[in-house]
């Protein structure tokens, strides 16, 4: 799932970590897939819990128990909402793992 998005899909919410789930990953911006927790988006010191990983868990109950769901967070804080529209070109960011 691609967590694409403004500040909002970072998060900036309270910091309450859950235990990592065994079949709740992330892709990071080393190219790997580890545990998802948050913050997930690496971009900023003020990262803090977006939506993604609740949304995930969330999403744990209604697939299949054999499925993995891995969140590739791409959001980039301050970019304006038009590159996020359909044409809208490409969001490039040193901050960003979808750069």
């Amino acid at each position: 799932m691609l967590l694409m998005g403004q500040s909002n899909m970072v998060g900036r919410g309270e910091m309450t970590r859950w235990p990592p789930h065994p079949r709740v990953l992330s892709f990071n911006r080393a190219g790997k897939w580890i545990p998802a927790v948050d913050p997930l988006h690496e971009t900023s010191s003020r990262d803090r819990v977006g939506p993604g990983v609740s949304f995930a868990r969330g999403m744990l109950h209604v697939v299949d128990q054999g499925i993995t769901i891995g969140l590739i967070p791409c959001a980039v804080g301050g970019s304006p909402l038009s590159r996020w529209e359909k044409g809208g070109g490409s969001v490039r960011s040193d901050r960003s793992t979808c750069s």
